[in-house]
């Protein structure tokens, strides 16, 4: 398979795209690593797209090349090319190739540097993520502010030449302010910190300069990443000195909220990680939307904000019973014998993103509909116990993460009284 996706990839994707549907983890992950290794750009935009959403729910470990680096600050407003227009405050995913190819040849013999200090690496290397990108990501954005249109841009993009310009420079002015986007982002991941007005007085610093589409794909990155910026962001404008700057900074809000409404609307959430990074991201929302419903301009939103809202929550929901399947249910169900230690580790782990995604979503859903959701875990949990899968201890600690100190100490209660091994 991984020779024809070399020899022929649009032939064999037509071959894997109606099997990807339905597919299981183990299934996605052999495509996925298949298409890394094919190094295909086309293969991984034309097979990968219409499954983007499912793949947040398993867990993947995506080799770090050159294009993925050099878009990593940029993956909040990135979006399928159909359906694109020039005013939006994105970037189309059709464009990445041809703009990759274009930084990756104006750098020369730094771009070969790069290429070996992220050879082995994966995504999920943050401090090799940080240290190559604060290399490479303020370089693309000078490159990106001077570019000419590359050759072959309308075959490639199937977008008019006249396009590149403005996209491209609104693209510099991210990937210019991207080693702070990238703080920004981890801190926002971290939870417990508080939003840093430092730091986004730095992003935010002579963005009166740029172009308003650049400006308004800054703001929508801000909030895409990290939507808890969204107060300290707008109270940054409110205090902003000089007209121009507020002036400047209250239009780039305004379109970036709307650009992020608008991705809320079409595509859901920006988070592609498991249900507690869901959960985060769902959390911030929340208050972005409250942000808007309480401004007293947005009177004519609240319809649409409801609607959002309801779209948020069934994603949640979905992303929910995903997590539930392929956190708890298949590898307690696979497991050919009493738990280990290992994999306790990973049930916890996908008992406390459950648990985390149930507490954040039930305030944008029926909280019943969470209440059989999380009994269901439960259940799970205390049939693998039944079968011999899971003993005393390691049931009850499940049920401590999924249903609260109470009900595990009367299950274990329960379970010490009829004699149950606790190892």
């Amino acid at each position: 398979m991984a020779s024809d996706l070399a020899r022929n990839p649009g032939a064999a994707i037509r071959g894997l795209r109606d099997s990807l549907r339905g597919a299981d983890e183990s299934k996605l992950r052999e495509v996925v690593a298949l298409l890394d290794d094919a190094a295909s750009p086309a293969a991984n935009q034309a097979l990968l797209d219409p499954i983007r959403g499912r793949l947040g729910a398993v867990r993947l470990r995506r080799p770090l090349r050159f294009a993925r680096l050099l878009f990593l600050p940029l993956d909040g407003v990135i979006v399928p090319a159909r359906g694109w227009k020039p005013d939006q405050a994105t970037v189309p995913r059709s464009v990445l190739t041809p703009v990759a190819a274009l930084v990756h040849t104006a750098l020369g013999a730094e771009a070969a540097r790069l290429d070996r200090a992220i050879a082995g690496h994966a995504l999920d290397d943050l401090d090799a993520v940080a240290l190559a990108g604060e290399a490479l990501w303020p370089a693309a954005g000078a490159i990106l502010a001077n570019a000419e249109v590359p050759s072959g841009w309308t075959e490639a993009t199937g977008l008019p030449a006249a396009v590149f310009a403005p996209l491209a420079g609104a693209m510099a002015v991210v990937s210019r302010r991207a080693p702070l986007l990238w703080r920004m982002a981890r801190e926002a991941e971290v939870g417990a910190l508080r939003p840093s007005e430092t730091l986004a007085t730095a992003i935010l610093a002579n963005i009166e300069h740029e172009s308003e589409l650049g400006r308004a794909m800054l703001a929508q990155s801000i909030l895409a990443r990290a939507p808890a910026m969204a107060t300290l962001l707008q109270r940054i404008v409110r205090g902003a000195g000089d007209v121009d700057v507020r002036v400047a900074l209250t239009r780039a809000m305004g379109r970036g909220t709307e650009g992020l409404l608008t991705s809320l609307e079409t595509s859901g959430p920006a988070s592609r990680g498991g249900p507690e990074q869901l959960a985060a991201e769902v959390r911030a929302l929340t208050s972005v939307l409250r942000e808007v419903e309480f401004d007293p301009a947005a009177v004519r939103q609240k319809p649409r904000l409801r609607a959002i809202r309801q779209r948020l929550a069934e994603t949640c929901r979905e992303r929910f019973v995903e997590g539930l399947q392929t956190g708890l249910v298949a590898p307690l169900a696979s497991a050919p014998g009493p738990v280990d230690a290992g994999r306790q580790t990973q049930l916890e782990a996908a008992a406390r993103g459950l648990r985390a995604l149930e507490t954040a979503a039930r305030k944008l859903d029926n909280p019943e509909a969470y209440d059989s959701l999380m009994r269901q875990a439960t259940d799970t949990v205390r049939d693998a116990a039944k079968a011999g899968t899971l003993a005393l201890v390691r049931q009850c600690r499940l049920v401590e993460i999924l249903s609260g100190p109470d009900e595990a100490a009367a299950l274990y209660a329960a379970g010490a009284k009829r004699g149950a091994r606790a190892p």
